[in-house]
């Protein structure tokens, strides 16, 4: 799951890069098209769980969903 998280968090970057979204941007991490976290918010959770040494599978699994939902708002 870590593996799947990573995957998700880097694409997520990859669009910020790009000029996709900002920093203060609204974004989508319930995966229903409605912008709903900013971006600074939902990859600085991603990425505390994603160093967690501790962290569940449930929580990596619940932060690489978010990121999903993030990514699939540009065509990702």
């Amino acid at each position: 799951m870590r593996f799947l998280l990573d995957q998700q968090l880097l694409g997520v970057w990859l669009n910020f890069a790009n000029g996709a979204f900002g920093l203060n941007q609204l974004v989508d991490t319930s995966g229903n098209g409605m912008p709903d976290t900013l971006l600074s918010s939902a990859l600085s959770a991603a990425e505390a769980v994603r160093i967690d040494p501790a962290a569940t599978r449930a929580a990596l699994e619940a932060q690489m969903k978010k990121l999903e939902a993030i990514n699939r708002m540009h065509g990702g």
